[in-house]
């Protein structure tokens, strides 16, 4: 079952908001991978989204560093949003995280791979692409990176400055499974193992309900803000899950969105 959260009655969208980018987000190791696969071995005709690498590929920057990235678009973003920065370093050094200098920098990466690719879409969308109806789908782009590992307090007016200094996505869709399912998935995986700084069993789990916390507050956030949430179960065996996928894509470009 497609479960569903509605903007908040009488609250109106931001000025920041992205009318074709819904945001993919989940727990690490939940499935977001690979739900993005089964969507493009199962394209069908007349779909009415794109899959972010697919855009990207279609755009062609021409990047050397990584294929399909203007390298100088995460300056562009940063002088379109020049408030960003500083507000990001605040909400980090809200909470006291202890981590590696190795995985500091590569989500620092990380996060800067996505301003660009976020900063590209947004220009795509608007220029060239203006009559474009395909809406973009984008794993775990701009809120998800911007947000990592932060305990997001919905009523503290940071957090609410912060996320109405980027582009936010039109809606997100949240993918659900059980912790421990993810957990043993997470254990199995030798790429996602190391993220979770190489924890047994019981540790990525506890690590996984963690971030489902996170997820809660910030999802409460986002509605404040006029993003609508969704819910996804990936429980489910594909062939289940991709229409359910289908039929909630269809919720938010719909006419009535």
């Amino acid at each position: 079952m497609i479960e569903q959260k509605a903007t908040p009655s009488g609250t109106h969208a931001s000025r920041m908001i992205n009318p074709k980018i819904v945001e993919l987000t989940g727990p690490t190791g939940v499935g977001k991978s690979t739900l993005a696969r089964y969507l493009l071995e199962t394209e069908t005709d007349g779909q009415n989204w794109v899959l972010a690498q697919d855009l990207l590929r279609e755009i062609k920057p021409g990047g050397m560093l990584i294929p399909n990235l203007d390298k100088y678009a995460g300056f562009r973003f940063h002088r379109r949003h020049p408030e960003y920065k500083q507000l990001f370093r605040k909400v980090q050094h809200h909470n006291l995280i202890s981590d590696t200098f190795y995985f500091r920098n590569k989500r620092a990466v990380q996060l800067y791979k996505v301003l660009c690719e976020v900063q590209m879409i947004q220009e795509y969308y608007e220029n060239e692409g203006a009559d474009d109806p395909r809406f973009c789908i984008y794993e775990e782009g701009i809120v998800f990176k911007s947000f990592s590992r932060v305990d997001v307090i919905p009523d503290n007016p940071l957090f609410r400055t912060f996320a109405e200094s980027f582009p936010l996505p039109v809606a997100v869709i949240h993918l659900n499974a059980p912790s421990s399912s993810i957990a043993e998935r997470a254990w199995e995986r030798p790429k996602t193992a190391p993220v979770h700084y190489k924890l047994d069993k019981n540790q990525i789990r506890d690590d996984i309900r963690l971030q489902k916390k996170r997820s809660l507050a910030l999802h409460e956030l986002l509605l404040s803000l006029g993003i609508s949430v969704h819910y996804l179960s990936l429980t489910k065996p594909p062939d289940v899950a991709i229409p359910e996928f289908h039929t909630l894509m269809n919720q938010i470009t719909g006419p009535n969105r």
